[in-house]
């Protein structure tokens, strides 16, 4: 069992989140949720990946956006290291579920926003979320 393939219905937006994790050729690839939006403290752009517990920030949107996706890299290679029994434990921790019937899919729990949204410090409570392509 070296390719896993794990999905996630997010209660954030209609977009599924799924990540395909290919241990044999060291790669993984999917699509998560972002949130993004500016802090009203710092005033640093934030871009957060909830399912992932990943958070990147930065002066521009740009550097906010490489913070991240170096952050996303790192984390993957870290779980592509691990046995596949610790990398489950990793995703279970996370929040992912493993599919009974598809021993290759994982499930997110369901996410959500509307109580997370009121802890976030964005300017003029302007939170935006998309889709991330990993």
């Amino acid at each position: 069992m070296n390719d896993l393939t794990i999905k996630s219905t997010s209660s954030l937006e209609s977009s599924e989140e799924f990540l395909k994790i290919n241990k044999n050729h060291g790669a993984i690839h999917g699509q998560v949720q972002k949130i993004f939006y500016r802090d009203k403290d710092t005033r640093q752009f934030v871009i957060y990946i909830p399912s992932l517990g990943i958070t990147g920030y930065g002066g521009t949107i740009k550097k906010a956006d490489e913070m991240v996706k170096f952050s996303i890299n790192d984390f993957f290679g870290y779980l592509l290291n691990l046995s596949i029994k610790n990398m489950e434990e990793e995703l279970q921790e996370l929040g992912w579920k493993k599919n009974q019937i598809h021993h290759k899919e994982y499930s997110k729990t369901v996410v959500s926003i509307d109580g997370e949204l009121k802890n976030f410090n964005a300017v003029g409570d302007n939170v935006k979320m998309e889709a991330l392509n990993v």
